[in-house]
């Protein structure tokens, strides 16, 4: 429980706005496809209870949850490219101002 809570309440208001838009986007996408809460838990083979919880946004639920959630749904051809190397602006920034010598520092230390 402890650690569940520190997941919870330790998340960024940014982030959780997140997880909350992107359960309430699959749950309109399982709803357009006429697809019943209990037939997608059942492909998901997870509980409905759990998915519920995925469409609520609830960062306590699996990665592997989520992504198998996308790609029952048709959604999962843009995972590939989420972090992809080449689409990584700042980590590309970073690594030419290491590279170039002008200023070595975590990333943490570039502007966003």
């Amino acid at each position: 429980m402890a650690n569940t809570m520190r997941i919870t309440e330790g998340l960024p208001a940014e982030a959780r706005g997140l997880m909350v838009a992107l359960g309430a986007d699959l749950r309109l996408a399982r709803k357009r496809r006429r697809i019943s809460l209990t037939a997608m838990a059942e492909r998901l083979m997870v509980s409905p209870p759990t998915l519920r919880k995925l469409e609520r946004g609830d960062p306590t639920v699996s990665l592997g949850v989520m992504v198998t959630a996308l790609w029952a749904l048709g959604l999962g051809r843009g995972l590939a490219m989420l972090a992809a190397p080449e689409t990584d602006a700042l980590g590309l920034r970073a690594e030419l101002r290491h590279r170039s010598g002008k200023r070595k520092g975590a990333v943490d230390e570039l502007d966003f």
